[in-house]
């Protein structure tokens, strides 16, 4: 089942919308305002807590996103409580800019092909040990398209890849609508012409 097939269990009034910003947040939203997707904010969360069971995806949040932020190399959105008192980061993705150089566009566009492709790289997603298993980290996923999505209105990104830490990591991508980009490898990728058409095609008709 791809991501944009996908319909979570009622039971946690989770459902996704369009990558706008508000007094609520970006895009992810629950029922009752439970969780909100923010932008990373030096200090305004408690990142030095965060656990997600991999100490790389733990140290990235804790020690390089903000750096990352404030030289513009990185954006990192953050899943938090909505209650504002409550200053847990319950899980986060990190998207980069980068391109793939032609030997690795040759494997999606044949032998022929003789250029790179403009790209944007999901670096980190990780969620907090304690929401692992309930659909969260495919809630981040979606929200992580829909950024890339929203992208295409400013700048040309022809594919989205991400870099899997593990076995586990892979089989979660494929789960998710991605493709691996060499049998043996760790690079996975889907095309953003195929995720804004197969979003288009999940969308409620008028």
């Amino acid at each position: 089942m791809r991501y944009y097939e996908r319909s979570y269990p009622q039971a946690l009034f989770l459902r996704i919308v369009s990558a706008g910003y508000g007094s609520h947040g970006y895009g992810l939203n629950m029922e009752k305002d439970q969780f909100k997707i923010v932008k990373y904010k030096r200090r305004a969360y408690a990142y030095a807590d965060f656990s997600c069971g991999n100490a790389s995806m733990d140290c990235w949040l804790k020690e390089n996103a903000g750096q990352n932020e404030r030289a513009n190399r990185a954006r990192t959105f953050l899943l938090v409580n909505a209650d504002e008192h409550d200053r847990t980061v319950y899980g986060y993705f990190s998207l980069v800019n980068c391109q793939l150089e032609p030997y690795e566009a040759r494997l999606i566009h044949g032998s022929q092909y003789r250029y790179s492709m403009p790209a944007i790289l999901l670096v980190c997603l990780a969620v907090a040990e304690q929401l692992q298993g309930q659909y969260f980290g495919g809630a981040l996923f979606d929200q992580a398209m829909r950024f890339t999505l929203a992208s295409l209105e400013f700048s040309g990104v022809e594919v989205f890849v991400v870099d899997a830490i593990d076995t586990r990591a892979i089989s979660f991508y494929q789960h998710q609508g991605l493709s691996l980009l060499e049998k043996d490898g760790m690079r996975l990728y889907v095309l953003t012409r195929e995720i804004a058409r197969n979003l288009d095609r999940s969308s409620p008709q008028p």
